[in-house]
């Protein structure tokens, strides 16, 4: 069954069940959906439905911000209810130990070597992800010649910020939200490597 079909059928659903809130928000979903087969005369894949679903999250996302900031808590509760329905449709949302897998294989893929240790939290709207041991051979040499610090923190901030991109998107695939920042440090002293990223929604509401 397709996503589509899927959402038909648990509109049916929410109908014979006389759940008027789910019911109209799996209507705003697919009244989206049919705006945009008709605008681009297309049949929509399961990717285009998820596309369309994290375009109407970010939307709600930003009414509840104004919502709360206006006092008018009502009207956030619905969009958060929207959004609880939305996530429904989603592909399965990653756990911290499975962020903490995508970046270590990240890590082996662009930098050469996996960390030993890694550990990944999700606070409010952070991705905090701390690796231990990270350093490659060449590396660990350059540091033992002395001098190479410096040079080590540039060169490792740089990788990061030229796949930022594929960090970028391996987040927003995982959470629904968007990359607002990303930070990162390294200390050759206690041999960790520290990667903050900060989203543009609140993940401990969004992925509980």
């Amino acid at each position: 069954m397709s996503l589509k079909q899927q959402i038909t059928e648990d509109m049916k659903t929410a109908m014979r069940a006389k759940d008027t809130a789910r019911l109209s928000a799996i209507r705003l979903l697919l009244a989206a959906m049919k705006q945009r087969e008709v605008d681009e005369r297309i049949e929509l894949s399961d990717a285009d439905v998820v596309a369309i679903i994290e375009k109407m999250n970010k939307q709600r996302r930003d009414s509840i911000g104004q919502y709360e900031a206006a006092g008018r808590q009502d009207l956030a509760d619905v969009e958060k209810f929207e959004i609880s329905v939305l996530a429904t449709y989603m592909p399965q949302q990653l756990s911290e130990a499975e962020i903490s897998k995508a970046v270590i294989r990240f890590e082996r893929e662009r930098m050469g070597r996996g960390p030993a240790d890694i550990r990944t939290r999700i606070i409010q709207d952070m991705v905090i992800v701390r690796m231990r041991d990270f350093l490659t051979p060449a590396e660990r040499a350059l540091i033992e010649a002395g001098g190479g610090v410096d040079l080590l923190r540039q060169v490792r901030m740089k990788l990061l910020e030229n796949e930022r991109g594929m960090l970028s998107r391996m987040l927003r695939e995982a959470t629904g939200c968007e990359v607002a920042s990303m930070f990162s440090d390294l200390s050759v002293r206690t041999g960790e490597r520290l990667i903050v990223f900060v989203m543009d929604g609140n993940l401990e509401s969004l992925l509980t």
